[in-house]
């Protein structure tokens, strides 16, 4: 049971089977911080994601794993969030696509701005609206995003004192 000092984000990158890029501009750490093992932090991510922060769970998976594992689950709970009544075919097809593009960008995709022409254009839309929704379905993502890594650490750091 080996102890690593490797922050938490790149041990859940290494729990999706990404390797764990340590940069050397961020210095090392010497003492004062408790060192937990991988099985504590797969625990903490399990019991964020059982204290109702799946959605949040899945969003840290494909930021740090860089996957789209979760795309679909992640595409469905946007929805969900940004449903309204009498909302327009556009509207829906804006924060679907929005949403998906929001998603593999999380993961580290890249879209050009010619690409969102492009993308616009195939679904009769402006660019700005759909870069409108990918804006929101990205701020939603790392809110999600934020709110696990909270309850991961609260969980880790409890289990530690």
């Amino acid at each position: 049971m080996s102890t690593d000092k490797r922050p938490i984000e790149e041990r859940i990158a290494a729990l999706m089977g990404k390797s764990a890029y340590r940069d050397l501009r961020d210095g090392f750490l010497v003492g004062g911080l408790p060192r937990f093992t991988d099985q504590d932090v797969a625990a903490a991510v399990g019991a964020a994601a059982h204290l109702g922060c799946r959605v949040g769970v899945m969003a840290l998976e494909t930021y740090y794993g860089s996957t789209l594992l979760h795309q679909a689950a992640l595409l469905r709970e946007w929805e969900d969030a940004e449903r309204k009544e009498g909302d327009t075919r556009e509207q829906i097809v804006l924060t679907r696509f929005g949403g998906a593009l929001a998603i593999q960008q999380m993961a580290g995709g890249k879209v050009s701005s010619s690409a969102y022409s492009e993308y616009a254009y195939l679904i009769f839309s402006r660019r700005e609206k759909l870069e409108a929704r990918v804006r929101a379905a990205g701020a939603w993502l790392e809110e999600q995003r934020f709110t696990a890594l909270r309850k991961v650490k609260a969980q880790l750091f409890h289990e530690a004192a």
